[in-house]
């Protein structure tokens, strides 16, 4: 008799099944060219592309690359003295760095409620960096003035 596992209710089933080695191989390649590994931080590197994920180098090895990248672009972001823009402008490294980890995960199991929750992270982040791009293409509303400063009549 097959055993059937009981549904984790804590978590919404995700709308795709469990992705295996196929899954992983095709999400690399729609990430379009891989550049050199997170390493080369030089001004050749292609800055905002996906970092190259390999089943012949550790997990951690991979995970300390991609964060030593992400590190690396935000630091070298200069500020703006605009809030929103740099929050925003410092957030797509972050989120990048969020999609790689999780395509490093793919690689690295076969456990079907990690796989769905690292498809998951590849398909929410890259939607919000695509988002932030966007917002970055627009003039961003100026700063509201903090409450103490607004100039409202008292009645």
């Amino acid at each position: 008799m097959k055993h059937t596992p009981t549904p984790d209710l804590r978590r919404p089933r995700l709308p795709f099944p469990s992705a295996g080695p196929l899954t992983a191989f095709l999400l690399a390649a729609a990430a379009g060219p891989l550049p050199a590994f997170a390493h080369d931080h030089s001004a050749g590197a292609a800055q905002g592309a996906p970092a190259v994920v390999s089943s012949t180098r550790s997990f951690a090895e991979q995970m300390a690359g991609i964060m030593d990248r992400m590190h690396a672009e935000m630091d070298a972001l200069p500020a703006t003295g605009n809030a929103e823009r740099d929050f925003l402008r410092m957030m797509i490294p972050h989120h990048r760095a969020a999609v790689d980890t999780a395509r490093v995960m793919l690689l690295s199991t076969q456990d079907p409620r990690i796989r769905n929750l690292a498809l998951s992270i590849i398909a929410e982040q890259q939607n919000e960096i695509d988002l932030m791009r966007a917002w970055l293409d627009q003039p961003l509303a100026p700063p509201a003035l903090p409450a103490e400063h607004s100039h409202h009549p008292k009645s």
